[in-house]
């Protein structure tokens, strides 16, 4: 089992090789298409997703069940966690700063790759790339709690008509709960 620390480090090169990518074509972009910098901005920060997706998977996160049946469901996941926060968070901070502050689009670009950085770790680490026990645990967890509290609210019922308790099968809607009372 990789360390958080060598996952962090992991993280972080592949982050950084995600982010002289994602500068790269923002420069490149800016320079020679007349595209305005939030759509350049999405444009480079989805590329350096894709990037990043195959990177983490085969480095940073190589030894959580690296099943290609998997892939498709974690990059789903990647899209959703990490693309999200790096979609929102660069276009977002770009825009307000670069578009409304006039602030230089590379310099602005850093900014906002570092601050979505910490983020993304946790997402993929702790959602992206869940390993299938944690997976399944979880969905089992849930499944059975979801049994128990169905099995509480429907175990028996109470018709005042009779007087008489009942397993919830034969409950109508006109009885009550009897938790108090024998059970027939």
């Amino acid at each position: 089992m990789i360390s958080v620390d060598s996952r962090f480090s992991r993280f972080s090169i592949v982050g950084l090789m995600g982010a002289l990518l994602q500068l790269l074509l923002i420069y490149l972009q800016t320079k020679y298409f007349s595209i305005g910098s939030a759509a350049v901005t999405l444009i480079a920060v989805e590329i350096t997703i894709l990037h990043n997706f195959i990177w983490h998977q085969c480095f940073t996160w190589s030894d959580r069940d690296p099943r290609t049946s998997r892939q498709i469901a974690r990059l789903r996941r990647f899209h959703i966690g990490n693309g999200l926060v790096s979609l929102s968070g660069n276009v977002l901070l770009v825009y307000c700063l670069v578009e409304r502050l006039k602030a230089p689009i590379v310099p602005t670009s850093v900014g906002a790759i570092i601050l979505c950085s910490l983020a993304n770790f946790q997402l993929a680490d702790r959602w992206v790339y869940t390993s299938i026990s944690a997976t399944k645990i979880g969905v089992v967890a849930v499944e059975a709690k979801r049994i128990r509290m169905e099995q509480s609210v429907e175990l028996d019922c109470f018709v005042p008509s009779n007087n008489i308790c009942y397993r919830h099968e034969e409950c109508s809607p006109t009885s009550t709960s009897c938790r108090e009372k024998p059970v027939t």
